[in-house]
């Protein structure tokens, strides 16, 4: 819907602010995917990571980066559980679909 859209916009540009605080990489061109749910109350209650390049310092970075916007995210619209897919890269994040 228009307002899940909305929501996953909102998301994408919250986590991409605390990545830019928590950038750290070793590889030329690191990428993590990762699905993120997100509580009714806001709180990221689960994510998990789906596909990496193998840096570990940017999947360390990622991790931060998550916690650091969960801590501060709105509740999905409806008073459900919001899902989400998204691709982080050192200073990108975006929407990526299964």
């Amino acid at each position: 819907s228009e307002t899940g859209s909305d929501y996953t916009a909102y998301v994408q540009s919250r986590l991409k602010d605390a990545l830019n605080q928590t950038n750290d990489y070793d590889s030329n061109n690191p990428m993590v995917y990762v699905h993120l749910y997100i509580g009714t109350d806001g709180k990221v209650i689960r994510q998990k990571l789906e596909q990496s390049t193998g840096d570990k310092r940017f999947e360390l970075a990622v991790q931060m980066a998550i916690e650091k916007a969960g801590d501060k995210l709105v509740p999905p619209p409806n008073h459900k559980v919001f899902e989400g897919r998204f691709r982080f890269r050192p200073k990108e994040v975006s929407r990526s679909k299964p």
